[in-house]
């Protein structure tokens, strides 16, 4: 067990005030270099080691893979695997996780895939080209440009939580998009229809569903709002 001395060792002040901070939410503001990731880790330990908090009641996300890892492997350095939380990682990577366990209430397939932007801009080539072949998709073949700003509608109406029924044209919308707007969600409707009857989740779907899932199933909400006591970002 790490003592309080320990766990502060090294620190200047301002970072030991945060990380000995009272539970309640807070905000710090801490430019590059200035050692997040050692308070976040620090922060972490208190929590466990002089608060008593369980460490399936933590959840450390950060935003991309190399910093989860890098997170995870100093608490468990400071902790020791047996006491350090599961559930370290980035919103993606947490997400999967609640999509695994909760896959029935999310509506997916239990071994769904995941697909990186590679994967989906083949898929949605893929369906543009199907659409056309049918007479149903773009007068002319689209070029690589058009493809990707079609994967960027897709992926905005999802991060604003929004499915193809739904979407609605910003007012402040480009010219292009205004042109493409039909095209576009009409192709987002098949391109949903191809991932739900393939198990194809894309990257921003997992946040999507993740929000879904909490928004809509209050037994879910309420059981992580019991176990989540600590969330650091």
């Amino acid at each position: 067990m790490s003592t309080a001395n320990d766990i502060l060792e090294s620190l200047n002040e301002r970072q030991k005030e945060a990380v000995v901070a009272p539970p309640g939410p807070m905000l710090i503001t801490a430019g590059a270099g200035s050692g997040k990731t050692a308070v976040l880790v620090r922060r972490i330990a208190w929590l466990i080691e002089q608060e008593r908090v369980h460490k399936n009641n933590i959840i450390a996300v950060t935003f991309t893979n190399k910093a989860a890892r890098e997170l995870k492997s100093r608490v468990i350095n400071l902790l020791g695997d047996d006491s350090a939380p599961k559930k370290i990682g980035t919103f993606h990577g947490l997400s999967n996780q609640f999509l695994r366990r909760h896959y029935f209430e999310a509506g997916l397939d239990p071994g769904f895939t995941i697909l990186d932007a590679d994967d989906q801009l083949s898929l949605i080539k893929q369906i543009v080209n199907e659409c056309i072949a049918e007479g149903v998709g773009p007068a002319v073949k689209p070029d690589t440009k058009w493809l990707r700003g079609l994967q960027s509608f897709i992926n905005d109406s999802k991060e604003k939580q929004m499915r193809s029924s739904s979407v609605t044209l910003d007012s402040r919308a480009s010219v292009d998009l205004r042109r493409n707007f039909s095209s576009y969600n009409a192709l987002y409707s098949i391109y949903e229809e191809q991932c739900d009857a393939r198990s194809l989740v894309d990257f921003a779907e997992l946040l999507f569903r993740t929000t879904e899932v909490l928004q809509r199933n209050e037994v879910v909400r309420s059981n992580v709002q019991e176990n989540c006591h600590h969330l650091l970002v």
